[in-house]
Parts: C-alpha cells; sequence; structure tokens
C-alpha cells in the first residue's frame, strides 16, 4: 500500500475536474492505497502544502496546471523527502506532462499515477531558490502569457497563444540583454529568449521539441534583432515547431548555467507564471533531481 496526497487546484482550467479528482481517489482506494484530497486556497499554497507534508507521504500527486506543478514540485524538492510526483494535467496548458503523455486522456493520466514507474528528470534551480520544471523565458512571450490567460479560455490552448503572440508582436520592443551559457557570453536585441528542460510551452507550442528532460543540460532557444512584419511570418513555425530553419534570427544553444542580465527591469515566465521587474535572472541545472511518475 502507498499513501498518497492530492494537492488539488480548484482554480484549474478543466470545467469536469472534480469528475476526474474522483475517479483517481477511487481507482487508487480500489488498488488498496490511502488516499488524502487538499484543496489550495491561495498563490504558493501548493508549495507550502507540499514542503510540511512530503516525510508522511510515497506519491504527492499536483491536481492543476502548470503552475501548480511547480508549487507542488518546488515543495518536495525544498523538503528534501523522498516522495514522488504525480501529475494528473487538468489546468489550460499543461506544458510538462507533454513531455511523457497526452494530456488530453485524463484516463491514461489516472492510470499511469496508480501503476506507473518512476523516472528521475532534471530541474533547474535559480540564485534564489526558484526552481524550473518546464521551461523559462524573457521576452515577447512574457507579454503573450498575460495577454493569453484570458484568450486560452475562449479560444483554447494553441489558438489563443497564437492570437496572444501577433497582438504582442505588434507591440513589443526588442530588450538588449548580456546572456551568459556556461563560460559563453552574448550581446542580444532579443525578441524571445527561453530555456529549460521541457519540450513545450503556452498550452503546446513547440518551442524546443527536440529537448530531453533528463539529459543533465538546459536547452535553449533565442530569437534576436527580427522585424515585425518577419516575425509574424515566423509565428506559424514556432507553433508547429520548425522555427529554427531561420538560422539567422533562431539560435539554439544548450548549457548547465545560464544567466541573463540587462540594464533595465524586464519580466519573467516561469513555468507559465509572469514574475515582474527582474533585472537579471541566474539558473542551474540540477542532474536527475526530481522522481516523477510516468
Amino acid at each position: 500500500m502507498k499513501k498518497y496526497l492530492i494537492v488539488y487546484n480548484p482554480m484549474a482550467g478543466k470545467s469536469n475536474k472534480k469528475i476526474w479528482i474522483q475517479r483517481l481517489i477511487e481507482k487508487l482506494k480500489e488498488n488498496g492505497n490511502s488516499v488524502e484530497l487538499v484543496t489550495t486556497e491561495y498563490i504558493g499554497h501548493g508549495r507550502e502544502i507540499s514542503f510540511y507534508n512530503a516525510k508522511d507521504y510515497d506519491v504527492i500527486v499536483s491536481a492543476g496546471g502548470d503552475g501548480t506543478l511547480n508549487e507542488v514540485a518546488t515543495g518536495i524538492l525544498k523538503s528534501n523527502a523522498a516522495s514522488s510526483l504525480a501529475i494528473l494535467p487538468i489546468g489550460s496548458g499543461n506544458d510538462y506532462y507533454r513531455n511523457f503523455a497526452n494530456p488530453k486522456n485524463l484516463k491514461k493520466s489516472i492510470d499511469i499515477i496508480v501503476d506507473g514507474k518512476i523516472k528521475m528528470v532534471d530541474v533547474g534551480r535559480s540564485s534564489n531558490g526558484e526552481y524550473l520544471l518546464n521551461i523559462a523565458s524573457i521576452g515577447l512571450d512574457c507579454l503573450t502569457v498575460k495577454k493569453a490567460k484570458k484568450l486560452k479560455k475562449i479560444l483554447g490552448g494553441s489558438l489563443g497563444y497564437l492570437f496572444s503572440l501577433i497582438y504582442s508582436i505588434l507591440v513589443f520592443k526588442k530588450q538588449n540583454l548580456s546572456i551568459y551559457i556556461d563560460d559563453r557570453k552574448i550581446e542580444a536585441k532579443n525578441i524571445l529568449y527561453c530555456f529549460g528542460n521541457g519540450k513545450a510551452y503556452g498550452g503546446g507550442i513547440k518551442i524546443m521539441p527536440w529537448s530531453d528532460c533528463s539529459d543533465e543540460f538546459f536547452h535553449i532557444v533565442n530569437i534576436v534583432d527580427v522585424n515585425k512584419l518577419l516575425l509574424i511570418l515566423l509565428s506559424p513555425s514556432i507553433a508547429l515547431g520548425r522555427h529554427t530553419m531561420f538560422k539567422k534570427y533562431v539560435k539554439v544553444y544548450k548549457g548547465k548555467k545560464i544567466r541573463v542580465e540587462s540594464q533595465k527591469k524586464y519580466d519573467f515566465n516561469l513555468d507559465g507564471e509572469i514574475i515582474e521587474d527582474r533585472y537579471f535572472i541566474e539558473y542551474e541545472c540540477i542532474s536527475k533531481r526530481l522522481a516523477i511518475v510516468v
């Protein structure tokens, strides 16, 4: 018998989420496991719940979207407990889950939580103790994420993100960034700089489809110095994961340590949540640090 704690975000995207929570509880109990359900009440609550309870449970289930998942994973990581993380993808994007399975098949997701195997994955850790699971970014998509939160509920994940992206292109101004990848320095007129261990963000936008969450490296995409008209034409290729063919404007790297500096404050996107007003960010890839049920 295993002890499961389900951390449920009632503000998550899917309208029928309570049905899937109940099905998960029933399936876990049918297989002889003990189950507790805790509902989050405010931003950051998922992190607190998992931090204070991780040592008492074999598996903690994040029942929500990418923001909930980051909170729950951060709590487990900071606790240094041996708990595994499982995912019930009932948010609007569920991008990290796309590294392992189709987030639309919730029946399969429940089967994985009950019968899945453990996979050790890399995580990013910042100089001030933040954790990154999927993808972080600076630039155009931070504005896009803000707009997309409303449009994704109307148009769906990928389409809502794409329309938000086009709007953002029209008003976005290039950023002057100093980018450090391990010992390499790059000066960029930045449109979009993203890095992490995941393949997709923004509800399925395949920004790094080649990425591997357990290869001990961050994967990096930097879109630089392209005019707005060309960027609009480039947008569909980003959605389809074909943008790297534009090698003049789309640069691809990988590395273990990332630092980005600027003379001006910019917003920072961390696993789909916007953190405002940063002069710099600094992250290190920590190899096979988190146990996930897949």
